[in-house]
């Protein structure tokens, strides 16, 4: 590898950064339109977001208060800004908890067996990893999107500039 810290890539570096700004896209948008396969993959993802809707909304509606409150209890109060962390996770201890027993008690009272409720308890804390990737192919949508509006000529100018910079790193 050649040498990183010189004044060319630097330059190189600050121009590509200023036409994504003077352009309104981001680097992983600019990737994304070079990929193979856009088109596709945009597809691909907007299958999965589509049949994935009514999971992440079974997991949000579930996991939002016991999320929820920690946010709101370290906004309300005023203290040193390093306690936030902590505040929150303190929080965090008493919601989900609360939050995971009061579903195994619905369950528990509507199936009846303690295997089913829990189950189905593990079941819902499943459902918020899911809501968390979720969010994350959501956000990788978006991308796709302005990937796939970005006008031709502009993409092929941003990649060049791209590409160059990734020749000078190698």
């Amino acid at each position: 590898a050649k040498f990183l810290d010189s004044d060319t890539m630097r330059s190189s570096v600050n121009s590509y950064y200023q036409l994504l700004h003077d352009h309104k896209v981001d680097d992983k948008t600019v990737a994304m339109r070079g990929a193979p396969g856009g088109v596709l993959a945009t597809f691909a993802n907007a299958f999965v977001l589509t049949l994935g809707a009514p999971l992440f909304l079974l997991g949000a509606a579930f996991w939002f208060l016991p999320c929820f409150l920690p946010w709101l209890l370290n906004k309300r109060m005023t203290f040193y800004i390093g306690y936030s962390s902590t505040v929150k996770i303190l929080a965090g201890l008493m919601t989900f908890p609360v939050a995971l027993w009061a579903a195994y008690r619905v369950l528990f009272h509507i199936t009846g067996s303690p295997l089913q409720s829990g189950a189905g308890s593990g079941a819902l804390v499943l459902l918020g990893y899911f809501c968390e990737y979720y969010l994350g192919w959501a956000a990788n949508m978006q991308t796709r999107i302005k990937a796939f509006l970005l006008p031709a000529d502009k993409a092929a100018m941003l990649l060049q500039h791209r590409d160059a910079i990734l020749k000078q790193l190698l």
